[in-house]
Parts: structure tokens; C-alpha cells; sequence
């Protein structure tokens, strides 16, 4: 009778032991499997506008300039801040490219920011639409290859290099760098990102607030331009003498 029992004691507790070690087996297991999800989550740049960029023929294709931007907002990904027209995309279904895309995305993308690199010839009168419509919508021009007049008419700011005399004396190609074009299209977009949160109401001239922020995306992408020796100026009309107030050009310093 005793040695019954005892039996049965030991089989409760065995039954007792699997089932606690079972228990606490599966809590650490789901404990690290929380500790994993934190692990992995990693914290992300808080992005308030909806920027678009629109890539000319010369820039199409050099998909370095987008690098950054690639990797700390998100390029044309289901809600991604950032959303690229390409120079193919214009010329998908017909030989000369179809700008009238570039006010269709705007509405269905309902940016607030536009950046566009080397728009094609005619892409400044679509420009100059979107911002009569939309007074808030901040558009920034690099590496102008239509009308300046007409783009500046179309943007809130134009920047370009300035062509070093030798190269334009000679008829040679000035050719930029992914970098540099990847530091200006950044700059760019700190740019549109401050120009928008304060509804363009500046404290300072644009080229100011565009020197400052060309001068910071350098230390963020730890890239410099001309090895730092370089100066931002507005243009000025050869013939008026009168400075634009929103055609700005980056110049390589002279060396001694």
C-alpha cells in the first residue's frame, strides 16, 4: 500500500517538475525573442514633407547621387518620402520626354517639395504653373539646362557650378562628380525641408540659408567640394549688373 503511494507521489511530482520547467523554459524563450525584436528596431529620421525629384537626361542614370537619401529616407518605396521621375520615365511613350508627368505626380504624390536636376527644355513653364497654383509648394532648380530666366520664374531657388573659364574657352566638357552631385541634390533637400517649415519666410537671404546648409550636408556625408576651397555667390547679369536674388552659382576658389 505504502510502496503505492509513493508511486503516486512521484509521479504527481514529476509531472509538477516538466510542467515548471516548461513554463519558465518558455518565458526565457519568449524574453529573448523580445530581446531580439528591440535589438533590430533602430531609430529613423522623422520626415515631414513629401520631396520629389525629377532627373534630366545627364543625370538619369547615376544612381549614386541618390545615396544618401536612399539609405536615410526611402526612395520610392510604398510611403516613402522621396519619389524619383527619371528621364525614362518621361520618354516611356513617346521620343521626346512627356513633361506634363511632372505636374501629374506633384497632385498624385501631393509633394511639397520639388527638386529637379538638369529638367529638360521646357520643364521650367510646368514649373512655373505648379507654383502659381500652389504657393506653399517649394521648388529648387540644379543644374539648370533650360531657360534660367524661366526657371527662376518656376523656383523658389537655381544652383549651379560655375564653369571654370579654361574648360569654357576650350568648348571641353565640365564634367561633376556622383559626389558633388549627390552634396548638391542633399543640400538641396535641407534646403526645401527648412525653406517649407518656415512657409518661405526667411530671416535670412536664400543664399544664406542654402550656403549654411551646403556647408553642413559636407559634414554629414564627410565629402567636400573643391577640398573645401570654394565660395557661393549670386549670378550677375553681365549686361544690368544687377545680382538675381535666386540664381546662385559655386565657384572653385583660384589657387596661389
Amino acid at each position: 500500500m505504502k510502496k503505492r503511494i509513493y508511486l503516486i507521489q512521484a509521479f504527481y511530482f514529476i509531472i509538477f517538475f516538466i510542467i515548471t520547467t516548461s513554463f519558465f523554459s518558455c518565458d526565457s524563450k519568449e524574453e529573448k525573442k523580445e530581446e531580439k525584436v528591440y535589438e533590430s528596431i533602430e531609430p529613423k529620421r522623422i520626415i515631414k514633407d513629401k520631396i520629389l525629384i525629377v532627373l534630366g537626361k545627364d543625370y538619369s542614370k547615376r544612381k549614386n547621387i541618390l545615396k544618401y537619401l536612399e539609405n536615410e529616407y526611402g526612395i520610392n518605396n510604398e510611403n516613402a518620402p522621396v519619389q524619383v521621375i527619371t528621364y525614362e520615365d518621361m520618354t516611356a511613350r513617346t521620343k521626346l520626354p512627356r513633361l506634363k508627368i511632372i505636374p501629374e505626380k506633384i497632385k498624385e504624390f501631393k509633394a511639397t517639395i520639388v527638386i529637379s536636376i538638369g529638367i529638360p527644355e521646357g520643364g521650367a513653364y510646368y514649373l512655373i504653373n505648379e507654383l502659381e497654383k500652389n504657393k506653399d509648394l517649394v521648388i529648387i532648380s540644379l543644374l539648370p539646362m533650360d531657360d534660367i530666366l524661366a526657371l527662376e520664374a518656376g523656383s523658389d531657388l537655381v544652383v549651379d557650378f560655375e564653369t571654370p573659364t579654361d574648360i569654357m574657352s576650350d568648348e571641353k566638357d565640365f564634367n561633376i562628380s556622383d559626389d558633388d552631385v549627390m552634396l548638391l541634390l542633399t543640400s538641396a533637400v535641407f534646403t526645401g525641408e527648412y525653406f517649407h517649415a518656415k512657409n518661405k519666410n526667411l530671416e535670412r537671404a536664400p543664399i544664406e540659408e542654402f550656403s549654411e546648409a551646403f556647408f553642413n550636408t559636407q559634414k554629414v556625408l564627410d565629402k567636400k567640394v573643391f577640398d573645401g576651397n570654394y565660395s557661393i555667390k549670386t549670378y550677375i547679369d553681365p549686361e544690368t549688373k544687377i545680382p538675381s536674388l535666386k540664381y546662385l552659382l559655386i565657384y572653385e576658389n583660384k589657387k596661389n
